[in-house]
């Protein structure tokens, strides 16, 4: 009988364990994995997939945990500042972010509100009417990565309110900007209004990717995921410590513990021989996760021939566009091409011409995501070239 009694307590202190586990897991959970636009969150409200799809295509991306005073003090790197918590965030850290960019990099920040960001940076959203997430037709644009987005999914639907020293890249065909820009020294600040609109949920909805993937064109070194807004909002900012974060679970999630509770009490009489009716035994049916939807989001795009046929696209057309400029008709050959702004343009400009191509020939086989970049701002400048001259001959 004693014997019994040992063992009864033992499973009762177990499950009493377990309960007490049940309890504190959601509060023992890293918030990054679960905070809404994190890096990190797999589910619908992260931005989990841009980041592995960045990767996969083969750019060096990055989290940052750290205050933006202490961003890498080299030029060519590129941050993607998703939501920021701007309660925690000073004036002090905005000023080191514009420093930051004046000496040469890009920040893009995806922000649906703030009084900060208008103060400090002269950006502010305004609302347009329409609910839910709305299709927007876009005017065209003249920048390569932004020339083929013809449609945007706006989850808020909003736009960016015009201001001084505040430059449009991306509008709608009314005009009203959806991304706008803010040069200063070497780098630039670029801020989109809606910021769901790079979540898992609508990243992959009509054109929605080639935004990402045009701001990503600028890292000639590293793109950083900012992860810091947790921090700058947190224990620091608002005096709260891992204590009163758990009195303040607790207070929000009472009925849910003492659910749990129960539960651990009914998995004890259960165990103790106590029977309120026949035991049923559910089929467990495997639920697929979030995980999987993002690696296989990521690997469509790297199994498919997307960079060649890029390429082979970006190529046909400034083949067509060469031609026009120098009066030849479309597919007329290299060769003639090469000879014709040799006479018309200067050698050295055919012989830019002729090296680009060849370089292009040789990359169809086999060509990374920086080549492909590096290539289509070749191409462009190279156009841009053969545009002066034409210039030059009307005036």
């Amino acid at each position: 009988m004693r014997r019994r009694d040992k063992k009864g307590v033992g499973v009762f202190l177990l499950v009493l364990l377990l309960g007490v586990l049940a309890v504190l897991l959601p509060v023992l959970i890293p918030e990054e994995g679960t905070r809404p636009f994190s890096s990190d969150n797999p589910g619908k409200s992260g931005v989990k997939a841009i980041r592995d799809l960045l990767a996969e295509r083969g750019m060096r991306v990055q989290k940052w945990e750290k205050e933006w005073n202490h961003l890498p003090p080299a030029q060519g790197h590129v941050l993607f500042i998703i939501e920021p918590e701007l309660r925690g965030v000073g004036k002090k850290e905005m000023s080191s972010l514009r420093k930051w960019a004046e000496r040469g990099n890009t920040a893009v920040i995806w922000s649906s509100s703030g009084f900060l960001l208008f103060e400090e940076l002269g950006f502010s959203s305004i609302p347009v009417e329409g609910d839910g997430p709305q299709i927007v037709p876009v005017a065209g644009s003249t920048e390569v990565w932004l020339r083929n987005i013809n449609r945007l999914v706006l989850p808020q639907n909003s736009r960016v309110r015009p201001g001084e020293g505040i430059e449009a890249v991306l509008t709608d065909q009314r005009g009203e900007m959806l991304v706008a820009r803010r040069e200063l020294g070497q780098g630039q600040i670029f801020y989109i209004p809606d910021p769901e609109m790079i979540t898992n949920r609508f990243i992959n909805r009509e054109d929605n990717l080639a935004l990402p993937l045009y701001f990503a064109s600028f890292a000639e070194k590293t793109l950083w995921f900012d992860e810091s807004g947790l921090r700058l909002a947190g224990e620091e900012a608002f005096g709260e410590g891992p204590a009163q974060k758990l009195k303040d679970w607790f207070a929000d999630q009472g009925i849910f513990a003492a659910a749990e509770a129960g539960a651990a009490l009914l998995l004890w009489l259960y165990v103790r021989g106590k029977r309120f009716a026949a035991p049923r035994w559910e089929t467990v049916e495997r639920q697929r996760s979030q995980d999987e939807f993002v690696q296989a989001l990521a690997s469509l795009y790297q199994a498919s021939r997307l960079r060649r046929e890029s390429l082979e696209i970006l190529e046909r057309s400034f083949l067509r566009e060469v031609s026009r400029m120098v009066g030849f008709p479309s597919g007329a050959s290299r060769d003639r091409l090469e000879e014709r702004i040799s006479s018309l343009a200067g050698r050295e400009t055919g012989r830019r011409f002729r090296l680009l191509t060849e370089e292009m020939e040789r990359k169809k086989t086999k060509i990374t995501e920086k080549e492909l970049i590096r290539l289509a701002q070749e191409m462009e400048g190279c156009r841009r070239e053969i545009g002066k001259w034409k210039f030059r001959q009307q005036g």
